[in-house]
């Protein structure tokens, strides 16, 4: 997944634009289908945990970065 921000706020993922409603949302549903989640766990906590991984990852306050998910992903990267 790639995740795009702009002051520190996610504006786009994988190319897409969306809010930060629809970016908490999306990434968590993309967290539980790669098992990152528990069936019990909440999508959008989900979603901010992997929001807030990727701007870790960023260098600046503006760009874009690669989020690996799937487990294949995690190992490669």
């Amino acid at each position: 997944m790639t995740v795009t921000f702009d002051d520190g706020r996610p504006v786009a993922l994988d190319g897409e634009t969306v809010t930060l409603a629809e970016a908490l949302l999306l990434t968590g549903q993309l967290a539980r289908a790669h098992g990152l989640v528990g069936p019990g766990g909440s999508v959008l906590a989900a979603g901010a945990a992997v929001l807030e991984a990727a701007r870790r990852e960023l260098a600046g306050a503006s760009g874009t970065v690669r989020l690996p998910l799937a487990e294949q992903e995690r190992r490669a990267a």
